[in-house]
């Protein structure tokens, strides 16, 4: 199985998502394309064209975005013209676009991308791009996340950023550490302008290791189990809070069929907090699993041999 970041940020925002997925192959409508998830995809398409082609642009673009039942006009060109001065120069030789990765740790494979590299002889710099309703909201509250954005380590507990630098490390021998950047943009316009802040990071192999054991490796492993258990959604954990994250219902809560008083848990618990319930249910169910196993039969007796024909002249 191939495991990507989003699946470890469903696993985080609640256990269950990821086993509608896995298990039940139950998947996002396409609705929910039309908001924040279609203008972050047309920014991006604009950040790879300037990347590619040096071209500014276009600050008339426009995209009615869908949130809930308001239907709004966002301005994609305007906003990535914002943040073109974080980027490196466009056309560059060293320059590479829409970089994919994929590393294989402990017989997990996981893969990730990210918009732009650059290598040097001394490292390499990896850069992505988050286009955002809010920068502040987003940058304190991505969930899943330990680290503040106002702390020097905010990209070491990422898992996109862990997966691309380890990637990068395991294809690179001969640097020792790689620079991260991400770059977030708002896409609410604030007195005209879209505020724009780029994080970085430089990780050397141990601290790239350290957080693959930590925040990537352990939350997989739930992941894998819940896929092989076969576990059923609705006997996993719920994340207190997260039926309305995002200030939107979550879209499996129908399947969920949780009741009002489920539903309207107050305290929002941390992702510290529901691994003890993730991984004593999943204990249960490896026992349930090997109680229900059934020894296979013995094989039936083999044929007594024949007694060989005889001719007789």
């Amino acid at each position: 199985m191939r495991i990507s970041p989003s699946m470890i940020g469903r696993l985080h925002t609640c256990p269950r998502i990821p086993a509608w997925i896995l298990v039940r192959d139950v998947r996002f409508s396409d609705a929910t394309q039309k908001g924040a998830n279609a203008l972050g995809t047309r920014c991006h398409e604009h950040v790879e064209h300037y990347l590619r082609t040096g071209a500014l642009p276009a600050l008339e673009d426009t995209l009615e975005v869908t949130r809930g039942e308001t239907v709004e006009i966002a301005y994609p060109g305007a906003i990535v013209a914002e943040a073109l001065h974080t980027l490196p120069a466009p056309t560059s030789p060293n320059l590479e676009i829409e970089v994919g990765a994929q590393i294989t740790r402990s017989g997990l494979t996981f893969f990730s991308k990210a918009d732009y590299r650059v290598r040097t002889p001394e490292t390499s710099k990896i850069g992505d791009h988050k286009f955002v309703r809010d920068l502040g909201s987003a940058l304190s509250s991505e969930v899943g996340r330990t680290n503040s954005y106002d702390e020097p380590n905010y990209l070491g507990d990422n898992v996109q950023a862990l997966i691309l630098a380890a990637c990068e490390l395991d294809a690179r021998p001969e640097i020792g550490y790689v620079d991260l950047a991400w770059h977030y943009t708002q896409t609410r316009a604030t007195r005209g302008r879209y505020p724009t802040r780029v994080v970085s990071l430089r990780l050397d192999r141990g601290a790239v290791e350290r957080g693959i054991a930590a925040y990537v490796l352990a939350p997989a492993s739930q992941i894998d189990q819940i896929k092989r258990l076969r576990a059923a959604p609705e006997v996993l954990p719920i994340r207190a809070g997260s039926c309305r994250t995002f200030g939107r219902v979550c879209e499996y809560a129908e399947h969920c069929k949780l009741t009002d008083e489920e539903r309207g848990i107050q305290a929002m618990s941390t992702p510290d907090q529901i691994a003890p319930a993730l991984n004593e249910t999943l204990a249960r169910l490896r026992a349930l699993a090997a109680s229900q196993t059934v020894a296979a039969p013995a094989p039936p007796p083999a044929p007594a041999a024949e007694e060989p024909a005889v001719a007789w002249r």
